[in-house]
């Protein structure tokens, strides 16, 4: 190796003279080459660079096989790197070609099984990351849902107030138009009791207009009319001062009850104020 690194410094001071005159007709063999990479791919790794230190080691191993201690050097930059996965191929494929007395084969062994370890943690990592955003995921799907669910009961609660509240507004008018009915059909019915009584006295008093013992006052026919036409006018107004009383009684029960309320209900980022009568 350093025989290598030797012909290699010689050969670039040599290019270096012959280059002005000869126009690059000169060229290092592939060995060399792969010697002069190498010793760049060195000065990336002491600087920090190991991800272009691997990517020289390979270039060097690509031109100059034979030396396969680039090919440990890339898999130790890799792993220096953290490209795990390219370390460990680098690895396998230096162990595949190691002889018995490879003096880095045992490293390289040891290496692989490191690096091995550092991916089985990255996995178990990564799988870990996956399952927190996964239950991530799972708790905001479920909240997502309980608010639309709370959204939902509200929207229904706010309906049912709102018709209820409706409700309550139409109920007024109806128990005024109760009140105001009853009276009306009430006073018909009175008239028209106070009607029936009125002809019964005047039949009465025609009746008790008598001469030798005979009614002179009305005739049979007459009195049995206006006997009947009271009887039709009081019965109406009986059932009339009825219906207008129950009116009466249901449009005061409407306007009794107790009918306003006030409720505060969330609506967004505010509130909504629903009064009900």
């Amino acid at each position: 190796m350093r025989h290598l690194v030797s012909r290699a410094i010689g050969g670039l001071v040599a290019l270096s003279l012959l280059l002005p005159s000869a126009g690059f007709a000169t060229k290092l063999d592939k060995a060399e080459q792969a010697a002069a990479i190498s010793i760049a791919a060195r000065g990336k790794a002491q600087a920090g660079d190991f991800k272009t230190c691997a990517e020289l080691y390979h270039q060097a191993w690509l031109m100059d096989a034979s030396e396969r201690g680039y090919l440990y050097s890339a898999a130790r930059c890799e792993q220096k790197a953290g490209l795990l996965t390219r370390a460990s191929q680098d690895y396998a494929r230096y162990l595949d070609g190691a002889t018995a007395n490879d003096a880095l084969a045992q490293k390289a062994r040891a290496h692989q099984i490191e690096v091995q370890a550092a991916l089985r943690r990255e996995a178990a990592t990564k799988a870990r990351v996956e399952a927190l955003k996964r239950a991530d995921q799972q708790r905001e799907a479920a909240r997502k849902a309980s608010q639309a669910r709370s959204q939902a009961a509200q929207k229904a609660k706010m309906t049912a107030m709102a018709k209820k509240g409706s409700a309550a507004t139409t109920a007024r008018p109806m128990a005024w138009s109760g009140v105001g009915g009853g009276v009306a059909v009430a006073a018909v019915g009175g008239w028209l009791l106070w009607s029936a009584s009125s002809s019964i006295a005047t039949l009465e008093g025609q009746l008790a207009n008598k001469q030798d013992g005979r009614i002179v006052g009305i005739s049979h026919e007459k009195a049995t009319a206006a006997q009947s036409s009271a009887n039709v006018r009081a019965g109406a107004g009986i059932a009339m001062v009825g219906v207008g009383l129950a009116a009466m009684g249901f449009g005061t029960w409407l306007l009794l009850r107790k009918q306003t309320s006030v409720s505060v209900a969330p609506m967004g980022a505010g509130a909504s104020l629903l009064v009900r009568f």
